[in-house]
């Protein structure tokens, strides 16, 4: 499960190591989540938000796509 075991050690200088995680965004953002959801949710959540109309937490339109794979096949 992509929620198992997600933390961070922040290990300030001359103070002791704490473990931190993070996983929904802050109450303040007015972005969706909660911390059981999985990647998978999340970006079911995105697409149903853009079905219906609404704006998503995050999306990638199609001319991004575009012009990353036009980028990577001038590389090749």
């Amino acid at each position: 499960m992509p929620v198992i075991y997600h933390t961070i050690k922040v290990s300030p200088a001359g103070r002791k190591t704490r473990t931190e995680k993070a996983y929904k965004f802050p109450p303040s953002s007015g972005l969706k989540g909660e911390e059981w959801w999985t990647t998978y949710r999340y970006q079911l959540e995105a697409f149903v938000d853009q079905i219906r109309g609404r704006a998503p937490n995050s999306w990638m339109s199609s001319g991004r796509l575009n012009r990353k794979y036009g980028v990577d096949r001038e590389n090749i």
